[in-house]
């Protein structure tokens, strides 16, 4: 399928109205929520030092809503999923909710997930491994959402290389793309990575500044983690291809190292704290923030730009996948030993 300029036109136009249509709800709960001061108050964690509009992720659960409205009724699992973790979580930005609740809303929404994407066909350890990595992934969402763009930034990438590879066929000459991921387009739900792309940027209008309008809150940092946790296990079952897992490194490998830092010095790993490699350059090497947010996000471009390119050229193999990996969590292991080395 090739598209011509009338269908390129077309599509321009119809982004062109979704982004008016998705900026006007955007400011429709900025007004409401300054109204009924839905605020982040900021304490000795926080970036911030005043009271800030939290819940502004709402956006992108009710943008997949208008998707499945205009453009797909299916999926009902991953919907009914999204719905109940995007609920919880923004009952937690509101008026808070006890840990052991989001939890265990967060494992029932992974379930549905899995029973979305026919996870439950594979044999039972792989089942509860790709559960709890989920489970795990969203949560690492929700940790690594600590300074202004960091959201914004880095799912702007992650959704970005969906909507590149949903279009691949039409961006990329043929010789590209090999009989294997010819038909790409197949596994990436349609307009939906489109939809979201706006949704990020005008979040990231309000958000990518030295002095945020507004937060994500949880119901948004939750609610793209679980988005893309889909989109990844889609692609990765229809083209049984197992690669795609570092689009999501990044965020791994800093929530991974912080864990085990923090487990190595008998401390919760899931207590609120300031030990991500983000909030270490923003506090000891006195970085800004959108500084920050955007190294973050340009090395999983780099990362993502990587792995499409070995997985369409067939040139990716298990070796080159952990020379990968380990570049990252060495390039990682000397930024936050850098950081570390830095004083107050």
């Amino acid at each position: 399928m090739t598209f011509d300029s009338i269908e390129w036109f077309n599509l321009l136009v119809t982004y062109g109205l979704w982004s008016v249509f998705l900026l006007a709800l955007f400011l429709l709960y900025f007004f409401t929520a300054r109204h009924f001061k839905i605020l982040d108050y900021p304490n000795e964690r926080s970036s911030h030092r005043k009271p800030t509009i939290i819940g502004a992720g709402i956006l992108f659960p009710l943008t997949v809503l208008l998707w499945l409205a205009f453009y797909d009724l299916h999926h009902t699992w991953f919907i009914t999923g999204l719905m109940l973790i995007s609920v919880i979580s923004l009952w937690d930005d509101i008026i808070g909710v006890k840990a052991h609740r989001r939890v265990f809303m967060h494992f029932i929404s992974a379930g549905l997930l899995l029973i979305s994407t026919g996870g439950f066909d594979m044999q039972w350890y792989l089942i509860i491994i790709a559960w709890l990595l989920v489970v795990g992934y969203v949560n690492a969402g929700n940790f690594m959402d600590g300074i202004n763009g960091m959201t914004a930034f880095y799912h702007l990438v992650m959704i970005g290389s969906f909507l590149f590879l949903g279009y691949a066929e039409d961006l990329l000459p043929a010789v590209l793309l090999p009989d294997s991921v010819l038909h790409l387009s197949a596994f990436i739900p349609g307009k939906l990575p489109g939809l979201l792309f706006i949704s990020l940027v005008v979040f990231a209008f309000f958000n990518a500044r030295k002095h945020a309008l507004v937060f994500a809150g949880d119901v948004g940092s939750i609610s793209i983690s679980f988005i893309v946790a889909w989109l990844m296990i889609t692609l990765m079952r229809g083209t049984a291809n197992f690669y795609w897992i570092l689009f999501i490194s990044t965020y791994a490998i800093d929530t991974i190292y912080t864990i085990i830092v923090r487990l190595c010095r008998n401390k919760n790993p899931l207590e609120a704290h300031r030990q991500h490699l983000h909030h270490l350059l923003v506090d000891r090497r006195k970085r800004p923030h959108l500084t920050v947010s955007l190294a973050y996000a340009l090395v999983q471009l780099i990362t993502n730009s990587l792995t499409i390119w070995l997985i369409l050229t067939e040139s990716m193999r298990f070796p080159i996948f952990l020379v990968i990996v380990m570049v990252l969590v060495g390039l990682y292991a000397y930024a936050r030993r850098t950081a570390l080395a830095c004083r107050h």
